[in-house]
This record gives structure tokens, C-alpha cells and sequence, in this order.
């Protein structure tokens, strides 16, 4: 009995980062056109082929967060009252990926919407942490005449 319940514990170990491993985070915030947050606008994320649609509101300060978004592409919209709708039409999420994505709203009808037909590019300021990979600098190093493997000017 007590070797079931090593393994029932283990298994629950395993299967939740496996879970989040599979899965996507976006996160970001809204703005309105003049650059200031706006509070209860609804970020929805929609996939029509596997029935996956979610919503989340923003908050005071204008963030949102949505994880455990399934690998895949999907259409992003943003909302809010008295303000244009903004919608990318195709963002892909990738396995254990942060993207961060901020909208900026334009003044006007809710049902007019500006559509994005393609997205600047995303940089995943939630995963990146400014550090640097050991070959990266070794590569670097080796274009640059002026720098030497441990990263000194030659004196």
C-alpha cells in the first residue's frame, strides 16, 4: 500500500511541470491612445478549430496574464468600452514560451476593430533575463578583431 502512494505522489511530481511545460503564457498590458493604462479592458484568446476560447479582464494597472494557453496558433482580440477593438488574427504559442504583448486602443465605436495582420516581433521579456550563452560571446569574439575570448580590448 505504502509503494502506491510513493507513486501516486511521484506521479503528481512529474505530470504538473510536464503540464506547464506544454503549454503558453501571454501577458502584457493595455494602453489607450494617449499611453495611459486602461483598467477592465477584456484580452480574449480563441482558437475556432479546437473550441479553445478564454477571456481575461486587466487590471487597475492596465496588466493581464493568461497561462496554460495550449501550443498553437490563435486569434487575439482586445477590448474595451468606448475604444476601437484591436485583434491579431494569428499569434502561435510555443512549448513553455512568455510572450509579452501590449495594446495600445484607439478612441471610437467598440465594433469597429482594427485587425493586425502581422504582429511586430514579439520578444519574450518574461523569459529573457539578460544572460548570455558562453558560445554566443565565443562567437562574438571571433567576428570582432577588437575583441579577445575574455571579452578585453587588446591592450
Amino acid at each position: 500500500m505504502a509503494a502506491v502512494a510513493v507513486f501516486f505522489v511521484i506521479g503528481l511530481v512529474v505530470a504538473t511541470p510536464l503540464h506547464a511545460q506544454s503549454a503558453a503564457t501571454l501577458q502584457g498590458r493595455v494602453y489607450d491612445a494617449s499611453g495611459a493604462v486602461l483598467r477592465g479592458a477584456t484580452i480574449s484568446v480563441r482558437d475556432d478549430s479546437t473550441g479553445f476560447d478564454r477571456s481575461v479582464p486587466t487590471d487597475d494597472d492596465g496588466h493581464y496574464q493568461m497561462s496554460a494557453i495550449p501550443v498553437g496558433s490563435y486569434e487575439i482580440t482586445v477590448s474595451a468600452n468606448g475604444f476601437k477593438s484591436a485583434a491579431i488574427e494569428a499569434l502561435t504559442f510555443e512549448v513553455g514560451r512568455t510572450l509579452v504583448r501590449d495594446f495600445h486602443l484607439d478612441i471610437g465605436d467598440a465594433r469597429e476593430t482594427v485587425s493586425v495582420t502581422s504582429a511586430p516581433q514579439l520578444i519574450d521579456r518574461a523569459t529573457a533575463n539578460g544572460v548570455v550563452h558562453r558560445s554566443t560571446l565565443f562567437r562574438v569574439s571571433r567576428r570582432s578583431p577588437c575583441v579577445t575570448q575574455q571579452g578585453r580590448q587588446p591592450t
